[in-house]
């Protein structure tokens, strides 16, 4: 039984790691299909599977994977609304404004890839991650 729930829980999240990478070009690749919406399909479904790994090592994967999104969402919001308040003309009316946007989304995309890719490696080991809550 305990088996089963194991190799359930290495199916669902190598398939939200999956997920997640293509989620991460499809805004890119489609972005006037109003596809930005895609990324939260992950989200949503590392948010559901983290119930059903309890117990096994998969745990702090579903954990890392959840928190991958969380992260860049939370802080980004938190980050973005007093930019716009604080610094709102000079970001709305200069190149410097859209660089700063551009150079945080490059970054939060490495960093999440960098998430994804060490997920992945610790899951293919059968290996939980230590302390999924850490940045990195």
């Amino acid at each position: 039984m305990s088996e089963d729930i194991t190799t359930n829980a290495h199916a669902r999240l190598r398939t939200i790691y999956i997920l997640y990478v293509f989620c991460l070009f499809i805004p890119m690749l489609l972005p006037d299909m109003g596809m930005w919406w895609i990324v939260l399909l992950p989200f949503f479904l590392a948010y559901r599977a983290r119930k059903n790994t309890v117990g096994t090592i998969y745990e702090s994967h579903a954990e890392w994977v959840f928190l991958t999104f969380a992260y860049p969402f939370v802080g980004g919001m938190a980050l973005t609304v007093p930019l716009i308040l604080i610094l709102g003309n000079l970001l709305s009316s200069s190149e410097a404004g859209i660089l700063i946007f551009l150079i945080g989304g490059v970054v939060i995309v490495i960093w999440t890839f960098y998430r994804i890719i060490k997920g992945i490696v610790y899951m293919y080991r059968r290996q939980p991650i230590a302390r999924p809550r850490k940045l990195f």
